[in-house]
């Protein structure tokens, strides 16, 4: 198939583009780092462990080939607050489409309550202005085999800080294999390969950044019905790595119970959270608090199936 050459042609590209994209973001560190938030309850729960487990609409943002199998419309929106003054707004809405999977979100972060001085020092500020951020995007996965999943996402970018601004634009590309004998998924994810705009006088870098995530799940009988356990290894080609781990254990089809951790990440560790199954909607609560007293940041979302 076209599609499935152009898949491949587009993995072959990011694979040799990728040390030439670390090399460059060593000369300084990117910006947008609100692209580098994970979106959605059940991934912070999980320690952003999540590349491998997506498979709802959240898979926008973690991992397009998860759309590969859509069967059901479905959409999620997702809160989250974490310091004063800041707040992490996510929706997406997937469907079934062309032999695959399509889906819409918005992700963007506002931060509120910066200080503002007319180019002089003073006691009081002259006022408050705040900065914000805006990722849009569009995503298609479909399955290349009986064990591969491909998928893409392009998304146009959106920042402003006081009265400057700037756009521009990133794709994400993904492949998934699902072992044919075993319940393990491997996820390979590529993010935030793109360009912007000048801010006033100087472009803004994307983190560019690259994940690998396997997933194993358990199947038991009893009050327990499956236990599922993940890891991510992330790469920020502009920065250092990271690794996360998570595990989710579900009770009688209703209650999920979650736990994570995050190493690599200042100010990060442990989280947990819980998730509650209504058949055609789902809750999903996260919380992950900071170190250093930097406060508790907490996330809120709701899946339901159209």
């Amino acid at each position: 198939m076209i599609f499935d050459r152009i898949i491949l042609c587009l993995f072959v590209f990011t694979s040799m583009s990728i040390s030439a994209y670390s090399q460059a973001g060593n000369a300084g560190g990117a910006g947008m780092a609100f692209l580098k938030i994970g979106a959605g309850a059940q991934a912070v729960s999980m320690g952003e462990a999540y590349t491998a487990v997506a498979d709802n609409a959240v898979a926008t943002y973690w991992n397009p080939s998860a759309l590969s199998d859509l069967s059901k419309t479905q959409l999620t929106i997702s809160y989250a607050s974490s310091l004063k003054d800041v707040a992490h707004n996510f929706a997406s809405i997937v469907f079934p489409f062309l032999g695959g999977g399509m889906g819409l979100n918005m992700n963007s972060f506002n931060v509120e309550g910066f200080e503002k001085r007319a180019n002089r020092p003073s006691v009081e500020p002259d006022g408050t202005f705040q900065s914000n951020y805006l990722s849009a995007g569009i995503s298609y996965g479909r399955s290349l085999n009986h064990a591969f999943n491909a998928g893409v996402t392009t998304k146009f970018l959106f920042e402003k800080i006081f009265n400057e601004n700037a756009s521009g634009y990133a794709a994400d590309l993904a492949l998934t294999y699902t072992a044919p004998t075993l319940p393990v998924k491997v996820a390979v994810v590529v993010q935030n390969l793109g360009a912007m705009d000048a801010l006033r006088n100087e472009s803004t870098k994307l983190p560019a950044l690259a994940k690998i995530g396997v997933a194993y799940e358990f199947a038991f009988t009893g009050l327990v019905k499956k236990a599922l356990i993940a890891a991510d290894a992330v790469k920020v080609f502009a920065a250092g790595s990271q690794i996360s781990f998570g595990a989710e254990i579900e009770l009688r089809k209703t209650l999920y119970m979650r736990a994570g951790y995050q190493r690599g990440i200042e100010g990060k560790g442990p989280s947990a959270g819980f998730g509650l199954d209504f058949n055609f909607f789902q809750l999903d609560y996260g919380y992950a608090p900071f170190s250093a007293g930097l406060g508790n940041g907490q996330s809120f979302s709701l899946t339901v199936d159209l």
